[in-house]
């Protein structure tokens, strides 16, 4: 099991900058996953919080923009845009070493007494590593297949992959049902138990 790049999990990260190829590879990136025909997330349901409007307005003025980046799973390769849709990577599958699933919780969210579960996507290219942090965790659905089809190491530290194939209720009990196993799930493992303070991941997916 190979270990991510620790810094990612650092707070204080750039929230306003726009997405770069430094960022997805420093930062735990916020974007959109399109892959199998289908956006992920379709539908932001999150309760918002008071700073997430003002990040907002940062984004306008830092990014000349608010959206965050999206990931496209093709038929052969994979492209990360910027919020402006500007690609600022492109592999093929066969430049892809393995991929890791795993996910952090965050603590800002009072609609969530035990946080909120993100699913947290490292892809380790011949280019670099790269970190897409999204809110969907259907997004597995079509990308598992994907990742199989082109004889893809996935890693799953935390069981996430397993969890999520297994689940049988409504995405909403796997998210709370996950979060409040997450201590136990991240025990041996390089990941945190939970992002604390204002973590600059919020803002519209």
């Amino acid at each position: 099991m190979h270990e991510i790049n620790q810094k990612i999990f650092d707070s204080q990260n750039g929230v306003v900058l726009p997405g770069s190829k430094f960022n997805y590879e420093n930062y735990m990136t916020r974007a959109k996953i399109e892959a199998g025909q289908k956006t992920y997330p379709d539908n932001d349901l999150r309760p918002k919080l008071l700073i997430e409007a003002m990040i907002s307005i940062e984004r306008y003025l830092y990014r000349g923009g608010k959206k965050n980046g999206v990931v496209k799973f093709d038929a052969d390769r994979i492209v990360f845009y910027n919020g402006k849709s500007e690609e600022v990577i492109n592999c093929t599958y066969d430049d892809i070493e393995w991929v890791q699933v795993g996910g952090v919780v965050t603590e800002e969210l009072n609609g969530y007494p035990y946080g909120y579960l993100w699913l947290l996507l490292t892809i380790k290219t011949n280019q670099g590593e790269f970190h897409i942090l999204n809110s969907d965790f259907k997004a597995l659905n079509s990308l598992l297949p994907i990742f199989k089809e082109h004889s893809i190491e996935v890693e799953d530290p935390l069981t996430l992959v397993k969890l999520w194939q297994s689940h049988t209720g409504e995405d909403k009990v796997f998210l709370e049902d996950t979060t409040k196993q997450f201590e136990n799930l991240t025990k041996g493992t390089h990941y945190p138990q939970i992002l604390k303070g204002e973590n600059p991941i919020w803002g519209d997916d």
